[in-house]
């Protein structure tokens, strides 16, 4: 990325994504050639690099890490933070006032300052697209593809890599990391970058971190699940009388990150634990921004060792000291399954996970089986009563002939 190449990141969780294009971009915006500074000493240097995420933790922790990098320059690179569910006008004060030259934010919310005259990209030339697979599973390809065309266009790719030149840039820089490489994204990588370096960390295929312990438990009775959460956290040291395993305190505390399927349940399970005495905090998409935040900051800081939470919490976060993942509900999907655990074992370390799995569940069978496989972990009995083949893809429209491997646009064909 330093020598000016567009890089396709296929990384596993906790491989150091953040710092991989967050170093190389504020050398991009310190090589510029800038604009005198405006008034009260703000830079009137416009946007140079935009950074979208799919949910609005990952925006806030990617905004965090990038400012940690920043403020230790001279002169700072300023940095902010856009992401909706919460009032626009003190993020429009702050790219007015302040000119940060990184923004860094979710789909939705660039787009509508966007469109609404606030945010110019029109400068952007370090574009990093994180999450990608995530984000188009959420369905935010149409916005994407309209947020790149608002920054400057890729250069040929008979250019090769982009030369800095003296003044202002005229092509953009593109980085997208994806824990996986679906057809999807390699259909958004072809469009929009140019001769991308392709960087693998662990596996191109779907693979769960091996330096997680994978524990699968089937669950005949959906009722004894609550029973069964109980039991585990204390089979694990996190009892009601010692919710940790060691004496520290603060971010040194082991964590539990238990996940729930529906926002309803997080809630439930989160009154639950809080009624037997442990220390517990929930995220969920029903609960405000600051609430969320809130909940995030208290388990990260170690003042609650238990974080219950739906699938906004499975994908990027970087909560240190996470030492149990607990499923108490198999997601909707195995690939939700494989970030769900990667939020321990993380740069290097070990972590566990416990998953439930059940009778609701039985469609994902196969694909369970075949990630247990591929690790080496223990297959449970009863988790073949369901089969250990994967269902074929297919497709509303054309069912079990549906192709995703297939390359090239459609040709309209007019009769006469």
């Amino acid at each position: 990325m330093l020598g000016g190449r567009d890089v396709i990141g296929i990384a596993e969780t906790g491989s150091g994504k953040t710092v991989a294009f967050g170093v190389p971009a504020i050398e991009h915006i310190l090589s510029l050639s800038t604009s005198s500074s405006g008034k009260k000493g703000k830079s009137t240097a416009p946007v140079s690099v935009l950074v979208v995420a799919p949910t609005r933790e990952l925006a806030m922790q990617t905004h965090n890490n990038l400012a940690l990098i920043s403020n230790a320059l001279s002169p700072k690179v300023g940095s902010v933070c856009v992401y909706g569910g919460v009032p626009k006008p003190e993020q429009i004060r702050i790219l007015r006032n302040e000119r940060p030259r990184i923004v860094v934010g979710t789909p939705g919310r660039l787009l509508d300052l966007a469109r609404e005259g606030n945010l110019d990209l029109g400068n952007v030339s370090w574009l990093v697209l994180d999450e990608a697979d995530r984000m188009l599973d959420k369905g935010f390809e149409n916005d994407i593809r309209e947020i790149i065309k608002l920054c400057l266009p890729s250069p040929s790719s008979a250019l090769g890599p982009i030369k800095e030149e003296q003044g202002a840039p005229k092509f953009r820089r593109t980085a997208m990391f994806s824990a996986t490489w679906p057809m999807s994204v390699r259909k958004l990588a072809a469009d929009f970058m140019t001769q991308p370096l392709r960087i693998t960390v662990g596996s191109d295929s779907l693979q769960a971190n091996a330096r997680v312990e994978q524990v699968a438990i089937v669950v005949e009775d959906q009722r004894k699940k609550e029973t069964l959460l109980l039991t585990h956290l204390r089979d694990n040291g996190f009892s009601l009388n010692s919710n940790k395993k060691t004496g520290a305190q603060g971010k040194d505390r082991e964590k539990v990150l238990v996940f729930a399927l529906y926002k309803k349940e997080a809630t439930r399970l989160h009154e639950f634990l809080k009624n037997k005495g442990y220390e517990v905090v929930c995220i969920n998409g029903d609960m405000t921004q600051e609430k969320r935040t809130k909940s995030l900051d208290d388990f990260k800081e170690g003042r609650a060792n238990i974080l219950v939470a739906t699938d906004v919490a499975a994908r990027g976060l970087d909560i240190p000291k996470v030492e149990l993942v607990i499923n108490q509900t198999f997601p909707l999907t195995i690939e939700d399954y494989i970030h769900r655990i990667g939020r321990t074992g993380r740069a290097g370390r070990t972590g566990k996970s416990i998953t439930f799995f059940g009778e609701p569940d039985k469609a994902l069978a196969g694909h369970f089986i075949r990630v247990l496989r591929d690790s080496n972990a223990v297959i449970p009995p009863g988790l073949d009563q369901w089969g250990s083949a994967i269902k074929k893809e297919t497709h509303g429209a054309y069912g079990a002939f549906y192709r995703n491997d297939v390359k090239g646009t459609a040709k309209k064909i007019t009769f006469d």
